[in-house]
């Protein structure tokens, strides 16, 4: 967030209204973007990653994988999309066999 001037302590509130702005998607591990969809609408639309005890590599490659159905999010009519927790998330070594 820090490259559009949003630092770690701004409130979900000012970056729901930055995405909304923007035309952003706000991909999250937190709960509480999922209410301002509903107390405010959209846009912008959430991704929310549950249970997101995992690492960044992982929830890169979460989202990798699922790139069509993120397209189709996109292209819908949906605000809310939920990637349940991988079933055994791992570190990701590009350098592995």
């Amino acid at each position: 967030m820090s490259h559009v001037g949003l630092g770690g302590q701004t409130p979900d509130l000012r970056i729901f209204e930055f995405a909304r702005e923007n035309g952003f998607t706000i991909v999250t591990a937190d709960f509480d973007f999922i209410r301002l969809v509903d107390s405010r609408g959209t846009p912008p639309k959430v991704i929310r990653l549950e249970k997101m005890d995992y690492s960044t590599e992982v929830a890169a490659d979460l989202i990798r994988r699922f790139a069509i159905a993120l397209a189709e999010f996109d292209k819908g009519t949906k605000s809310v999309l939920i990637f349940p927790r991988p079933s055994q998330p791992t570190k990701i070594n590009p350098a592995s066999p």
